[in-house]
């Protein structure tokens, strides 16, 4: 294998976070056509190669669309798709939780408090860090379920997440709300009482599609 052919996976995996990026932070135009030439230019001029396999990857997730000879896509916010997306993410952040508070010691209650600490320090409030830092928290959750098939789901619509978060909840009151539920999330897990853990999950998914929802059509 030559040097340059060994390289290409961290361009591409460059070429790939770079991209995302931008995506997740609104940074590029919806429902219109990209070329592979505008996506390289994105990713710091990196070449067509590498780029190409970002793109792929990105469609993969569902991220952007590949349309054959008109170039790529980023798909515009689809209402009912995220309502969707919620109520799956409800569903399987209830059982992880659960699944979490069954044998969580307590330097990982610690990891999920250091998340809340650092979401509680971002600077200027910003949508985009406190999206990855809400969404870090429940990834971690789901990781301590121990089930790596439900970390792998739920980091997919995360990813969406972020960049509905990103675009619509910049309103501060939501962000200390958000706060504040994750808070009473880490505290039903200490508990380890799956009643108290179902009645949080079920208000901070009541809390979070209502804010949406009022975002989008405000």
């Amino acid at each position: 294998m030559s040097e340059e052919n060994s390289k290409e996976p961290s361009l591409a995996e460059a070429a790939y976070d770079k991209i995302k990026e931008e995506i997740l932070r609104n940074r590029l135009p919806s429902g219109e056509f990209l070329s592979i030439g505008d996506l390289s230019k994105v990713a710091n001029g990196m070449g067509r190669t590498p780029v190409r396999e970002a793109v792929q990857r990105l469609h993969d997730e569902r991220l952007l669309t590949v349309v054959p000879r008109k170039g790529v896509i980023i798909p515009e916010f689809d209402i009912k798709k995220m309502v969707d997306q919620l109520e799956i993410r409800y569903v399987l952040e209830r059982h992880a939780a659960t699944r979490a508070s069954e044998n969580v010691t307590e330097a990982e209650l610690e990891e999920l408090r250091a998340i809340l600490d650092d979401m509680s320090q971002v600077e200027e409030k910003s949508s985009y860090q406190l999206a990855r830092l809400n969404l870090k928290f429940h990834v971690r959750i789901a990781e301590l379920a121990g089930n790596r098939e439900l970390v792998e789901i739920l980091s997919r619509i995360y990813d969406h997440h972020i960049r509905i978060y990103t675009f619509f909840l910049t309103d501060p009151k939501r962000f200390k709300a958000t706060q504040e539920e994750h808070e009473a999330i880490l505290e039903a897990i200490d508990s380890g009482d799956s009643e108290k853990i179902m009645s949080t999950m079920d208000a901070h998914f009541e809390s979070t599609r209502a804010q949406i929802l009022s975002a989008i059509l405000e």
